[in-house]
């Protein structure tokens, strides 16, 4: 019984710590422009019935201005609405030292990437998704070895991606253990 409530209150101090990264939606009013706190090559802001979304090409992604805070062993919950009629998507994360750029971890909304999941989503879908943040793998040239302090998101369409439409996207950084 006291092992039972140890855990129980174990994860509910972890869940109070885990808060949503304001991410200052492009699809929701608010700031400078409604996608002033993203950026990318060429993306547009369409309305339709269902609500405003951001269209991506294939080939490019938007991208979360302002580096976000983190380290090793936390977990990035993600959460992206969007619907399409054909490729893949993922969310990266590229993960930075104070020394620099570390490298990229990747993640699939729907699973992995995959030629038979590219199937087209006709009405706006939430798909989940968790991402760990990690140090680097090997020390640098100059002997240094990097560790997490910040990343940035970026929301990418494949090549093979058609009509991609992202309505939301949230994310929820969890401490590592």
């Amino acid at each position: 019984m006291k092992k039972e409530i140890l855990v129980l209150s174990a994860l509910v101090t972890l869940s109070a710590l885990a808060e949503p990264v304001d991410l200052q939606m492009p699809f929701k009013p608010g700031g400078e422009t409604p996608l002033a706190a993203w950026e990318g090559r060429s993306f547009e802001l369409v309305t339709e019935k269902d609500g405003t979304a951001v269209k991506l090409p294939k080939g490019q992604g938007l991208r979360f201005k302002n580096p976000i805070p983190g380290k090793a062993g936390d977990k990035v919950a993600y959460e992206i609405t969007m619907k399409k009629t054909a490729g893949n998507l993922s969310v990266r994360l590229a993960q930075w030292s104070k020394e620099g750029h570390i490298g990229e971890v990747v993640g699939f909304p729907g699973g992995v990437w995959n030629p038979e999941r590219s199937k087209a989503i006709s009405g706006y879908t939430t798909f989940k998704g968790e991402i760990v943040l990690r140090d680097a793998d090997k020390p640098d040239k100059k002997g240094i070895m990097r560790k997490v302090n910040r990343f940035y998101l970026t929301v990418y369409a494949h090549r093979d991606s058609e009509n991609v439409m992202v309505k939301d996207v949230k994310l929820n950084l969890m401490p590592g253990q």
